[in-house]
């Protein structure tokens, strides 16, 4: 009862993740995937764990990193492995991951796994390579203050961000203070609780 009552809590815990989890056996076949991992992925919601192998565009020199991090995982299993990498899925769409890959051993069972961790930073690494004018108007040193300008076409979505929303930027979690626009252009400000970098 105990051990159903834990496979119950870890699959929940699985679920409802924002980052995907994908998992994969030896032979290359899914065995688990969550939401977020499903959407990434381009996955059927009706897969059968077991029954199909992970495959990417590998025509797509892109996708290489990505593999890499997954290999890995099979030839040092000792070690997790975690970094960005690109992805392009199947029908093209482009992605920044930072994810971590490790080797999980199963003794006396017929499979060992690869677990696939993925945060989906593909929104930050546009704002990046779309703007450039990103300046540091941090007054103290224990918060760093960030003010971004984008034209908003150009803002990943096309839409105006949410002031008092916390996104990813730089690698870390920032809390969205406030936004103008000006003539098409946002302003946007971002607060980290975090000691400025020297």
């Amino acid at each position: 009862m105990e051990s159903n009552a834990t496979e119950s809590f870890s699959d929940r815990v699985l679920r409802d993740m924002s980052s995907a989890v994908l998992v994969l056996d030896r032979k290359g076949y899914i065995r688990y995937f969550n939401q977020p991992a499903m959407r990434i992925f381009e996955l059927d919601v009706d897969l059968v764990s077991g029954t199909q192998r992970f495959t990417a565009p590998e025509d797509r020199d892109e996708n290489q990193e990505f593999y890499n991090y997954v290999f890995d995982a099979f030839r040092m299993k000792e070690y997790t492995h975690a970094g960005h990498a690109h992805y392009c899925s199947p029908s093209g769409k482009q992605y920044m991951f930072r994810l971590s890959t490790s080797f999980v051993d199963n003794p006396g069972l017929e499979n060992d796994y690869i677990v696939v961790t993925i945060n989906d930073e593909t929104r930050e690494e546009a704002l990046k390579r779309k703007n450039n004018n990103v300046n540091d108007i941090s007054w103290d040193n224990n918060t760093r203050n960030l003010l971004i300008h984008t034209p908003l076409a150009d803002f990943p979505g096309g839409v105006e961000p949410e002031p008092n929303t916390h996104i990813m930027f730089d690698r870390r979690p920032m809390k969205i203070t406030s936004v103008v626009t000006n003539m098409g252009v946002l302003g946007i400000y971002l607060t980290a609780l975090d000691p400025r970098e020297y």
